[in-house]
């Protein structure tokens, strides 16, 4: 990584901007996603942002301008039941971009977040790993993300072309720190999540999911 960025500055001269775009997914309760499946999803939504940008940074320190911007997602706002695997690594990137932010406006640099709804693009297909058991203990709790999920995606994905957009937008923003959302889930749990308390946000998103109430799986 340090190398690529080294050949970055050679050819081309500190860059504009930065957008932080890979990412994985990955399907799962938190007790039955393999700690493999963590490492992994950290490593390519969490610290490959870091290495990258902490490699780039003492060039557009001085150059005195510039533009981080990180993609992530509703799992960023609040933690989603099914994919807290992802979830977890996306909250740590907001995290690490918002206290990042801090540290560079003085050099003329600034930070994007910007927090995509459902999309049509290929995060969430048949071939994302799924490692719950679905005949397990789980099963029930699976079986609500499942269906919930699937008719939210097939009635409400947006063109990724309406990213596109947002995307543009983020990158010319000039503000130290910045935090858009791109599409209306996205928009409302975000707007849910800053005016209500934190245990009635969780338990919308329980009754809008059909999870189990609190308790019904208790010595089942």
């Amino acid at each position: 990584m340090a190398q690529a960025a080294t050949d970055i500055v050679e050819h081309v001269g500190a860059p504009d901007v930065i957008v932080h775009n890979a990412g994985l997914a990955a399907a799962g309760s938190a007790e039955e996603t393999p700690m493999e499946a963590w490492h992994q999803l950290f490593a390519t939504n969490l610290f490959g942002p870091v290495e990258l940008t902490k490699a780039l940074l003492p060039a557009m320190r001085k150059k005195g301008s510039g533009r981080i911007v990180v993609i992530s997602s509703q799992g960023g706002i609040r933690g989603m039941p099914g994919i807290s695997t992802y979830s977890a690594s996306k909250g740590a990137l907001e995290r690490w971009a918002e206290s990042m932010s801090q540290e560079i406006a003085p050099f003329g640099l600034g930070v994007t977040i910007l927090v995509t709804g459902t999309f049509k693009t290929e995060i969430l297909t048949e071939q994302t790993p799924d490692y719950g058991d679905h005949n397990g203990p789980y099963a029930k709790v699976y079986e609500g993300i499942h269906t919930t999920g699937r008719e939210f995606v097939d009635k409400n994905a947006a063109p990724p072309e309406k990213f596109a957009l947002a995307l543009s937008a983020a990158i010319d923003d000039d503000a130290p720190i910045r935090r858009r959302t791109v599409g209306p889930d996205a928009a409302g749990l975000y707007i849910m999540a800053r005016l209500l308390p934190g245990n009635l946000v969780h338990k919308i998103i329980r009754k809008a999911m059909k999870l189990p109430a609190q308790n019904a799986l208790k010595n089942a």
